[in-house]
């Protein structure tokens, strides 16, 4: 019987990986109160050894395979293991659901990537990059079967959840940046929503405010690590929303002002190679003559800086245009 079978099968993962392979695939009404243990377990062993996660995800209801993800979610993160598993089962079944369950399952959804995109947070010592890859590319997976009126709650929702800390800021930006690498021109459509945090994470990046913009925060690793992060994924996000303003409608006259000090701000205070796309992009994307002045003018007065560096990127920066 399937009581007595699943949990010995489970305990000898890999070797009965295809023995559990069959069981979910000829029984997946019955098999939905294994999916947790099986995760659980198959966290502990290379994801490529099995096709298993990819079956799960397929073949159980999405609606018995969600509290199933959560509750392997919360046990894998606690034993600092591998993510991998929960999402390559939950970008299977977001492939194979139609569009009008996942939206029924928002809820559910929603609390999942924020436990899994909590690595950062909540599993310093053992955070893995390309773990947090995997939970972003299977929530760009979600994305593609929203409609913009049901993603952007959801983008907020992570939005709010990015302020507790730091590195869940580093974390949404990250994300961000890979979203609007996706989904290019159709970003613009939530850009807006997210450019006052950017531009105010940005101001938090100033050489001469860079203590004060991560004070009182529970950081696992130095400051300089998160300010370098954030700082790439911030203008690596600005820089794919410019590019993408092929209409010139996203960047006004007040969303150019308001940045552009911002980011001459850290010329001469930051790598030039990760400030020059998102600065070269800025008079592009205005396509405005009294704003390309206006870029001019404020970009030639910090060659009069007494700071050498800055003096030197500035002129670097013009070779550039």
């Amino acid at each position: 019987t399937l009581p007595e079978l699943v949990p010995v099968a489970i305990s000898n993962l890999p070797a009965t990986a295809e023995v559990l392979c069959t069981i979910y695939t000829t029984v997946p009404q019955f098999s939905g109160a294994y999916v947790s243990d099986t995760l659980i377990s198959l966290a502990k062993i290379p994801a490529s050894v099995t096709r298993l996660p990819g079956v799960i995800g397929t073949k159980i209801q999405l609606r018995l395979l969600l509290p199933a993800l959560t509750k392997a979610s919360a046990a894998i993160l606690s034993q600092s293991g591998s993510v991998g598993c929960v999402t390559e089962t939950l970008s299977a079944a977001l492939k194979e659901v139609p569009s009008r369950d996942i939206v029924a399952q928002v809820t559910p959804l929603t609390g999942i990537f924020t436990s899994l995109l909590s690595l950062r947070d909540t599993s310093p010592t053992s955070f893995d990059r390309d773990s947090e890859d995997q939970v972003i590319n299977c929530f760009i997976a979600l994305v593609y079967k929203l409609t913009e009126k049901d993603f952007l709650p959801l983008l907020m929702s992570l939005l709010e959840w990015s302020e507790e800390s730091v590195d869940r800021s580093v974390t949404f930006f990250n994300l961000t940046t890979q979203l609007s690498a996706k989904l290019q021109g159709l970003f613009l459509l939530f850009a807006g929503s997210i450019f006052v945090s950017l531009v105010k994470k940005l101001e938090d990046l100033k050489s001469d405010s860079k203590d004060k913009g991560f004070e009182n925060k529970k950081r696992k690793k130095s400051a300089v690590d998160v300010v370098g992060e954030m700082e790439g994924f911030c203008l690596s996000t600005l820089f794919n929303i410019l590019k993408h303003d092929t209409t010139h409608t996203f960047l006004t006259s007040d969303r150019f002002d308001t940045v552009l000090p911002v980011l001459l701000d850290l010329v001469g205070s930051t790598e030039l190679s990760s400030l020059l796309p998102a600065l070269t992009e800025l008079p592009i994307a205005a396509n405005n003559p009294r704003l390309w002045k206006q870029f001019n003018f404020q970009l030639l007065s910090r060659a009069k800086s007494p700071d050498v560096r800055t003096r030197q990127d500035v002129v670097s920066l013009y070779l550039e245009f």
